[in-house]
């Protein structure tokens, strides 16, 4: 600890210092720490999820964060997994054959006719 004379030089180099300023009242306000958890967005829900154990410890290792990303992993997945127009398209074109036998394209020939419609739409 710094003696009361040590003390008063320092606090003296430091008021005459032109690039720290000492703060305002008010803006020291704007670094008191409320109580409790911060708000959220509101735009989020909290829910009860199982994960595999290795994946919740790999998400777990990156640090701080980590249910953000797991939820930024599911949002990627989202937007990968969503219908495309080429998608909508393959199946506007292909859904009556495959509703007619009542059953969805599962075969290998049915997943390469699939593929050359996405093909010819994407062009």
């Amino acid at each position: 600890m710094p003696t009361p004379e040590e003390d008063a030089q320092i606090t003296a180099a430091a008021l005459t210092d032109p690039d720290s300023p000492p703060l305002t009242d008010a803006e020291l306000v704007q670094f008191k720490r409320s109580r409790g958890r911060l708000l959220g967005s509101g735009k989020k829900e909290q829910v009860t999820l199982r994960l595999d154990a290795e994946i919740l410890e790999q998400f777990k290792a990156t640090g701080n964060g980590w249910q953000t990303r797991i939820n930024e992993a599911l949002r990627d997945w989202q937007n990968i997994s969503a219908p495309s127009s080429a998608r909508v398209a393959a199946w506007d074109t292909l859904g009556p054959l495959h509703r007619r036998s009542g059953r969805e394209p599962r075969s290998f020939r049915d997943r390469e006719c699939v593929k050359m419609v996405l093909q010819e739409a994407r062009k």
